[in-house]
């Protein structure tokens, strides 16, 4: 760890050093995501799971132990787990703890999507500011029916509101729901303000 951050404040001080100009929110961001996740795998417990199926055992384990600790009376434990079971594997081999429980009480606390007594339901996108990655960031989550070119359409809209990309996850579950959660850069504060307003 020690020598991991000598190495991430040395690269950014002779970036800088080198030449300044080539210094930018983005470069500084793509430094800051190389250096969190190798610390992150750094820091990860020798004896974690390393089999695909213990890993979402592992996962959700640890969910369920962040839901009984926020004693959170919005969501019924049986409720989440038939959630979870619609999806799929792959959901809890890409995403953490943190953010499926963030995901699990945005889309519990939503009017179902896709059911006929629900045909107008909205798709589910929720937000919250993410310093992980910039301090400018917003992380933004995306629920509904999966459909053709909605990674395409997302980017466009993204493209027309001047954000950044910074990570992205696309993700599908079991019953064809798409399950998309970006990083955005917001040097504006446009996401975080019609956050404000839609609160008000």
């Amino acid at each position: 760890m020690t020598h991991l951050n000598h190495l991430y404040v040395l690269t950014v001080a002779d970036m800088n050093a080198t030449n300044p100009q080539l210094w930018n929110s983005w470069r500084a961001t793509l430094m800051k995501q190389l250096y969190s996740q190798t610390r992150r795998i750094l820091r990860a417990d020798i004896d974690a799971p390393t089999n695909r199926q213990d890993m979402i055992s592992a996962t959700r384990k640890q969910t369920l132990t962040m839901l009984d600790n926020v004693n959170n009376q919005h969501m019924n434990r049986d409720e989440v787990l038939r959630l979870w079971d619609d999806l799929g594997d792959e959901y809890f081999l890409r995403e953490i703890a943190e953010d499926i429980l963030w995901h699990t009480e945005a889309i519990l606390n939503h009017p179902p999507i896709g059911l006929a007594s629900n045909a107008d339901s909205p798709p589910l996108v929720v937000l919250r500011e993410h310093r992980e990655l910039a301090l400018d960031a917003v992380q933004v989550f995306v629920y509904t029916q999966d459909q053709m070119n909605l990674f395409a359409v997302t980017m466009a809209v993204f493209d027309q509101m001047n954000l950044d990309v910074l990570d992205a996850r696309i993700i599908t579950a079991t019953r064809d729901f798409a399950l998309d959660s970006y990083v955005l850069l917001d040097p504006s504060g446009t996401l975080l303000l019609m956050k404000t307003v839609n609160k008000s």
